[in-house]
């Protein structure tokens, strides 16, 4: 029993020795640098709300990419996207 004990105690330290090693390293994410305007996100955002697609990410389910509902919404999406860039003044 004392000898089982011991072992359990050796693998315990063992892989906490492990786990505490690797926590130390951290996943480097590089900077995000936008070249869009607040307004434009907004418009973006806008669009893709307006073409129904905000509804589709709702819930634990995700959404089914291939259905004919969710292509036409992102079709509607392309074209206010596509609209409002036409639109925008050139910076």
């Amino acid at each position: 029993m004392k000898t089982s004990l011991t072992v359990i105690a050796v693998a315990l330290s063992i892989l906490s020795a492990a786990t505490a090693a690797n926590a130390g390293e951290e996943t480097y994410v590089p900077p995000a640098f936008s070249t869009l305007t607040r307004a434009e996100v907004k418009a973006d955002l806008a669009a893709w709300t307006a073409a129904g697609l905000a509804d589709e990410g709702r819930g634990d389910a995700t959404p089914d990419i291939y259905s004919t509902q969710y292509r036409t919404e992102s079709a509607v999406y392309q074209h206010k996207r596509q609209a409002a860039t036409a639109t925008a003044p050139q910076r």
